[in-house]
């Protein structure tokens, strides 16, 4: 697995950037659901699987790690890095794996998805957020 990855010098401030662009995707979450959230629930997936990603890639930049976007499967293996933090769970695992496929099907293929899906899965997805922060932020030092 680690085949898919560029050791790179770590790189704490892309981090933190990452972090606080996360914050603005939640606050963009917020800001959909109290619009119209059946409207904009293909945009909330969108958002809430941007922001754990970016968390990722901070926790991956902290790691001294980089995706190489030479090869097919970078949020893949993004995904499966998590494995070797303990607090993810398998469960944890299959929801962020979702949440990209739910996302490359509304990015690259017009599909949609029902509100329905984020509201029965709307407290995984902030725990699973949460989590992925406090990782971040421990490794960090915040």
């Amino acid at each position: 697995m680690m085949e898919n990855f560029i050791k790179v010098t770590p790189d704490r401030e892309m981090a933190k950037n990452l972090l606080e662009t996360v914050d603005i995707r939640l606050d963009a979450i917020e800001l959909l659901t109290k619009t119209d959230a059946a409207k904009f629930a293909s945009k909330i997936t969108e958002e809430y699987y941007e922001a754990m990603l970016e968390i990722v890639n901070a926790i991956l930049s902290i790691d001294g790690y980089r995706t190489r976007t030479d090869i097919a499967g970078a949020h893949i293996s993004s995904i499966s890095y998590m494995r070797r933090y303990p607090e993810i769970s398998e469960r944890d695992i299959h929801l962020l794996d979702d949440m990209r496929k739910k996302r490359s099907g509304v990015k690259y293929y017009g599909r949609h998805v029902n509100y329905g899906f984020i509201k029965r899965n709307e407290n995984d997805l902030k725990s699973l957020i949460r989590k992925l922060r406090l990782i971040a932020e421990k490794r960090l030092d915040v």
